[in-house]
């Protein structure tokens, strides 16, 4: 596709007091657009309270919105693309795919789209016959997603572990998928589906502030807690401090269900080793204070929070599922086993273990690495590539 001069939607569902990586990414992205191609950059968002970065992009480019139920939200699509007439769609975080593919079908276009997979993408559910009822559920709603609305639109994965799942969806494929290596998954390709790791907005990664070193600070970010599985972490630094009398402290920021986990698990009132903060926009303030990061997810499409951590130059346990494996052999970089406490509270004694100069070294050394597969000038000549092959 000659991406001269064409009209290119960001069609994303956000609706966020701050834009995290995603929108400085995009707007990265759309201004190499407009300077290299003099493309028309527009986006779509749920119709939302005011936000500052929303302000900044109608300063530059057209900005709709459409009902911020994303399942009413199909004739304001064709409201917006009756209006634009586009030649790419690219959307972001799922719940605008079916919607704008129907609202391209209904208007007769002939606009390229670009689904950009940012979440893990799963169907099978538990055991027994309810779990194999909503397996087969699950699959119905993703034949029906790739496999037809998505037929004429073109995958484009966080995830090696994402790009293998909905490949097979996209094919028609039976959902059979043996048990591989992360190894062995992140070799693989998929012309259906390639892999892009998210780029990093380098702006917002202010390195040069004060670093609090006292005491030993592990951070872990909140969200849903049944996948971050921050009680890992919890129940794992209680194993630490019976065992040994090294002094540190557990920093979390707060997500569904965090403040309900500790309490469940420490009592009223929280002991003074344990700190809460909300979420911010900015994560300075936060990876500052911090000594190590520790991703506990049971699952992960990529895990920006381990990327902006490694930026930071402080050390990253994680747990060793497919999403974060290319983080995994970094020399500051510690793995433990998917949901054992006890391995958790083993890489938790060994980094405090860890001399300052050593661990300095090996942050710096993994900061080099990761600098360059996470730059936004990567990502951004990834993203172009895939538009020109439409």
């Amino acid at each position: 596709m000659n991406l001269r001069e064409k009209k290119i939607g960001f069609v994303v569902a956000l609706d966020c007091p701050y834009g995290g990586n995603l929108i400085p990414s995009l707007e990265v992205l759309a201004r190499q657009l407009r300077e290299h191609y003099a493309a028309q950059v527009f986006w779509v968002f749920p119709r939302q309270s005011h936000r500052d970065w929303l302000e900044r992009l109608q300063q530059s480019d057209a900005v709709y919105f459409t009902n911020p139920s994303y399942s009413q939200s199909r004739e304001d699509l064709i409201r917006i693309f009756r209006e634009v007439r586009p030649d790419l769609v690219h959307t972001h975080f799922s719940h605008y795919d079916i919607a704008s593919a129907q609202a391209i079908q209904h208007l007769g276009l002939s606009t390229r789209m670009v689904w950009h997979l940012h979440c893990v993408t799963s169907y099978k559910v538990g055991h027994g016959w309810k779990g194999k009822l909503q397996t087969g559920l699950n699959c119905l709603r993703l034949y029906r997603k790739f496999g037809w609305w998505g037929r004429k639109a073109h995958l484009l994965a966080v995830s090696a572990e994402t790009a293998r799942v909905t490949s097979l969806f996209h094919l028609w494929k039976w959902p059979s998928l043996p048990e591989i290596s992360h190894q062995e998954l992140y070799r693989m390709q998929f012309p259906q589906c390639p892999v892009l790791i998210n780029g990093m907005d380098m702006d917002r990664i202010r390195v040069d502030g004060e670093r609090t070193l006292q005491p030993f600070t592990f951070l872990s970010f909140g969200g849903r807690e049944e996948i971050k599985r921050l009680d890992l972490i919890v129940l794992a630094a209680q194993k630490v401090r019976q065992r040994y009398t090294q002094n540190f402290r557990l920093l979390f920021t707060r997500g569904i269900g965090t403040e309900e986990m500790l309490h469940r698990i420490l009592g009223t009132t929280l002991p003074d080793w344990v700190e809460i903060v909300p979420e911010t926009d900015d994560i300075s303030s936060i990876f500052l204070q911090s000594s190590c990061y520790i991703s506990s997810s049971t699952t992960e499409t990529m895990s920006m929070a381990v990327a902006e951590a490694t930026l930071y130059k402080i050390p990253v346990i994680q747990s060793d599922i497919s999403g974060t494996y290319w983080n995994a052999d970094r020399p500051s970089t510690w793995v433990f086993c998917n949901g054992d406490e006890e391995d958790l509270a083993e890489k938790m004694w060994q980094v405090m273990c860890v001399e300052p100069e050593v661990m300095q070294k090996r942050c710096e050394e993994t900061y080099r690495m990761n600098c360059g597969i996470l730059s936004l000038d990567a990502w951004c000549a990834g993203v172009t590539a895939v538009y020109e092959k439409l």
